[in-house]
């Protein structure tokens, strides 16, 4: 009968954690929508009429205040359409747009000096102003960055020359290793250059087909698309691997590729050489960057709005509780009957009812953060609807900001509930093992 009375009160405690778990539904909140798109030429034309024009003070603080994200007029193309040289001239037209800008920026920065504000609303207006200006020129740069990816994405690739018969000078065969040793140049009218000197190996079998001579043994070689250019013509000595064929059947290769001392007398091969070996032994690697990593900087001020992370309901994980079980007592007394409860089974039960004990609170402290749940969330909504209503206003950052607060402090108070609720699951898995142990 006890067995019975302390099963129901531990299904009790158990329901009332699952229960209470489900008392509080996630705050319904929409996404905060993105500040429009505007291009930035066209705003600080609009600003510098204003200035010339003298406007109203408060009509040209409040267009230098809006909250836009200001897109810059890029000029050329940010996809990756178009090869090394082509990417190479869209560097240069950036930079000239940088540096033009940075001009323009600094000629503003006198005429918005001589437009009459007072101290406090100059200082604003001018924090304003280089904040926006800053993302602008980030961006450029970022684009800059873009372009230098997409020509290491170019000259990182991994071309292949088709099977050819390279002049091949073969050693001895070594039977034991199964190998040969052996050395290969290409010939002088191909356009890729390579000199290799290794082993390759091979059964005996085929080695003594092969009879010491190189006459079945083709080639083909691995090299990266950066060419060094001597007169106008294209050559490609970036060798990365050399495989070699028996018969059309690949051969286990190794060994290494020596450079080219003829080359060193051509102006631009010590930079070529250092670009190579950067690239073929990995040093230098594409960061394989797309069009949207331009307009990703963001200026530490200016807050992008993101659509705010979802609140999920309550749950309670029991996966992660801790299952305690009671610890083998050797005590050196001889056992008792089966029919004895002894010292083993009045440990069970102070076991049992201390878990029932510690179950309990650790429900009650959950139901009360529960509470408190659910006055944080009542709190986000609120922050929601003022970002909302401060949308494209001067103060829409800071109540963003509020907002991005507000929902960090639900997810705390959502992990502490959890936690408590954690551990009461914890507590009475204790408990259940204790009827069965």
């Amino acid at each position: 009968m006890l067995r019975l009375i302390e099963t129901c009160v531990f299904a009790i405690v158990l329901c009332a954690v699952f229960i209470s778990a489900q008392q509080i539904s996630a705050p319904v909140v929409a996404p905060l929508p993105p500040p429009p798109v505007a291009d930035y030429e066209s705003f600080l034309n609009n600003i510098e009429a204003d200035i010339s024009s003298k406007a109203a003070l408060d009509k040209l603080k409040a267009d230098i205040s809006t909250n836009y994200d200001y897109k810059p007029n890029w000029g050329i193309s940010l996809n990756k359409d178009a090869d090394v040289e082509t990417y190479g001239a869209r560097v240069g037209q950036l930079r000239e747009k940088i540096s033009a800008m940075k001009i323009r920026i600094s000629h503003l920065d006198s005429l918005l000096a001589k437009a009459g504000f007072n101290a406090s609303d100059f200082e604003e207006a001018q924090k304003s102003l280089q904040q926006k200006n800053s993302l602008y020129i980030s961006r450029l740069e970022r684009a800059v960055e873009l372009m230098h990816d997409y020509i290491i994405q170019e000259q990182a690739k991994i071309l292949s020359t088709e099977k050819q018969k390279p002049q091949i000078g073969l050693g001895a065969y070594n039977a034991s290793s199964q190998d040969y040793g052996f050395g290969m140049s290409n010939g002088e009218n191909s356009n890729v250059l390579f000199s290799f000197s290794g082993h390759f190996k091979i059964p005996e079998p085929k080695a003594k087909e092969m009879n010491n001579q190189a006459t079945d043994l083709t080639v083909s070689i691995d090299y990266i698309n950066l060419p060094f250019v001597i007169q106008g013509a294209k050559f490609f000595p970036g060798a990365k691997k050399a495989r070699i064929f028996y018969k059309d059947e690949e051969l286990p290769t190794a060994g290494s590729f020596h450079g080219f001392p003829s080359l060193e007398q051509y102006p631009g091969y010590a930079e070529w050489k250092l670009q190579a070996d950067s690239l073929t032994s990995g040093v230098l690697s594409p960061r394989n960057l797309d069009s949207s990593y331009a307009m990703n900087a963001v200026s530490p001020v200016i807050a992008i709005a993101t659509p705010p992370p979802v609140i999920k309901p309550p749950s309670v994980d029991t996966s992660s509780a801790i299952s305690v079980v009671p610890p083998k007592i050797e005590s050196g007394i001889p056992a008792q009957s089966a029919s004895s409860e002894g010292s083993p089974g009045m440990f069970r039960t102070v076991l049992r009812w201390s878990s029932i004990g510690l179950c309990a609170v650790s429900v009650g402290l959950g139901l009360n953060q529960n509470r408190e749940v659910a006055k944080r969330n009542d709190d986000a909504n609120i922050r929601h609807q003022e970002a909302v209503a401060a949308f494209g206003k001067s103060d829409y950052s800071d109540k963003l900001n509020n907002y991005n607060v507000s929902t960090d402090r639900v997810r705390d108070a959502e992990n502490i509930r959890n936690a408590f609720y954690a551990a009461a699951g914890g507590f009475g898995l204790v408990g259940i093992l204790t009827f069965v142990f």
